[in-house]
């Protein structure tokens, strides 16, 4: 009976060190590494350069001007092609871009937004989410001689007819989740087209080929914006 006694007591504090080393060893980054909500962002230009916009310190171009904290592009509009920018946010980071035409953009971490500079007179208004997530208030076509705003975004088109949603489609995740907060949207995706309306969300699995709308708690969607997690 001692001896069975003894041996319990060794296997629970072998059990117990084992799992102390597990936690121990984990390598997940200490908190401090990483600060939730910073704004920062890299921003690229169309020549390729890089520009790193943080908080507290300006940046100025003939087409933008940044304070560190939101990038804000001049109200002009093209004739003929225009250059590129990108703007791209780390892990832990996030940033607004107020583009040409006055249409507002959240993103949030790790994620990586494509736009003109500024748009051609009289064709439609084209982004791109190339991955992450991001809110859009989008200036109204009526304001803009009937332009139509295109968001593309992996395996999905969505027309915008002024409006606000969100954009959620992460590279490591197979679903892209578009949830409609104002207005309305027509979502090209799998040859079909699908229209929200405000507090629809529209599931696409990339793997399975398939869509969901469903009705969504807006704000758990879009909290992040304002930094509620």
């Amino acid at each position: 009976g001692i001896a069975a006694t003894v041996a319990i007591i060794i296997s629970t504090f072998s059990f117990i060190s084992n799992s102390s080393e597990t936690i121990k060893n984990d390598d997940l980054p200490p908190a401090s590494l990483i600060q939730t909500g910073t704004d920062k962002a890299v921003l690229t230009l169309a020549d390729g350069s890089n520009i790193e916009l943080i908080k507290g310190e300006s940046y100025t171009t003939e087409s933008a001007r940044s304070n560190g904290k939101e990038i804000v592009y001049s109200s002009t509009l093209a004739k003929k092609e225009v250059a590129y920018n990108y703007l791209t946010t780390p892990r832990g980071g996030q940033y607004f871009v107020k583009l040409s035409d006055d249409t507002q953009i959240w993103l949030n971490s790790e994620s990586q937004l494509k736009y003109p500079i500024n748009f051609i007179e009289g064709e439609a208004r084209k982004v791109e989410l190339l991955y992450g997530e991001a809110y859009f208030d989008v200036s109204p076509s009526t304001l803009h001689n009937g332009s139509k705003f295109i968001v593309y975004n992996q395996s999905q088109e969505i027309e915008v007819l002024g409006t606000e949603f969100n954009i959620k489609a992460y590279k490591d995740e197979s679903s892209l989740l578009t949830t409609l907060v104002e207005g309305k949207v027509a979502i090209h995706a799998m040859n079909n087209t699908s229209f929200l309306t405000p507090n629809q969300q529209l599931k696409l699995d990339v793997i399975n080929n398939s869509t969901v709308i469903s009705e969504v708690d807006v704000y758990r969607e879009i909290s992040w914006k304002d930094g509620v997690f």
